[in-house]
């Protein structure tokens, strides 16, 4: 069963990357599936200029698109900026909140982590969990659910060094591979 992992940051190098992929690490130690896709160079345009259409999808766009399509599972890395979700991300579930798009959101489990540089991360996961929740009841989508396993991960700057490895403590790292293994399960 295939999992994306899908770091929501547009930023080159985030912490929400290095986040989502200590968690593909925990998940292929388990012997999981677990593609990894990046925000950075996406772009969605606004739905004040219209609606697009799969069809009309190109590059990294395409790319998320194709790579949700073909998992079960999805687990959104989302950072927490001034409380709010970056734009991209935004602009994506505006435009991908279409039967047009079905396809994105049938057959999977969705699962969020938020990520802060200090005490938030609660915001993106809160957030998106409702408006999940409300794509996949007003349309009607067949076999999905937001997975009730969230993570929070606080302090995230403190976790990973400049290279994005791992130096986190004992409790972060049981708490994040508590969430993986419960996703997972």
């Amino acid at each position: 069963m295939q999992t994306a992992i899908i770091s929501v940051s547009p930023r080159k190098g985030s912490a929400s990357l290095n986040v989502a992929k200590y968690i593909q690490s925990l998940a292929q130690a388990k012997g999981g599936d677990a593609p990894l896709f990046s925000f950075e160079g996406i772009s969605f345009p606004s739905v004040a200029d219209g609606y697009i259409q799969p069809a009309d999808l190109q590059g990294k766009q395409k790319e998320l698109y194709d790579l949700v399509v073909a998992s079960q599972r999805v687990v959104w890395v989302i950072p927490e900026y001034n409380r709010m979700m970056p734009s991209e991300y935004v602009a994506m579930i505006h435009q991908f909140l279409t039967k047009s798009f079905m396809p994105f959101w049938e057959n999977k489990v969705f699962g969020f982590v938020g990520v802060s540089s200090g005490v938030g991360g609660r915001e993106p996961i809160y957030t998106s969990d409702k408006v999940f929740n409300y794509a996949i009841n007003s349309m009607s989508v067949a076999g999905s659910h937001v997975s009730p396993f969230h993570f929070q991960s606080t302090f995230t700057g403190d976790q990973f060094d400049a290279s994005g490895s791992f130096i986190g403590n004992e409790k972060y790292a049981a708490s994040i591979q508590k969430f993986v293994d419960s996703f997972w399960s």
